[in-house]
């Protein structure tokens, strides 16, 4: 069976309305040793956050996308995917969505 993707609400770090799309790893996945950067590439599949100045942020799928996010960002996005903190949510927000 494929892996559904899962959307997740990002209010703590974006604001209301605020959610990231991304992939759901196998357990195998969550052991490999992954920079940040290659995990946000090929994990995160949408987001609709916005930049300081309220400029939509382009995805994390290149080193220059990726610069614009700020460190807090992306280390939210890589825990939230990584530790499975999302799970729950994103598997009740997925349910809501379909």
């Amino acid at each position: 069976m494929p892996r559904q993707p899962r959307r997740v609400e990002t209010v703590e770090v974006q604001g209301a309305g605020s959610f990231v799309t991304y992939q759901a790893i196998t357990w195998g996945e969550k052991f490999r040793t992954w920079s940040k950067a290659d995990l946000l590439k090929q994990i995160v599949a949408f987001e609709k956050w916005q930049d300081a100045e309220g400029v939509d942020l382009p995805l994390p799928h290149d080193e220059e996308a990726i610069a614009r996010f700020t460190d807090w960002e992306v280390d939210y996005l890589c825990t939230g995917i990584l530790n499975g903190v999302w799970g729950e949510q994103g598997k009740a927000d997925q349910k809501n969505s379909d």
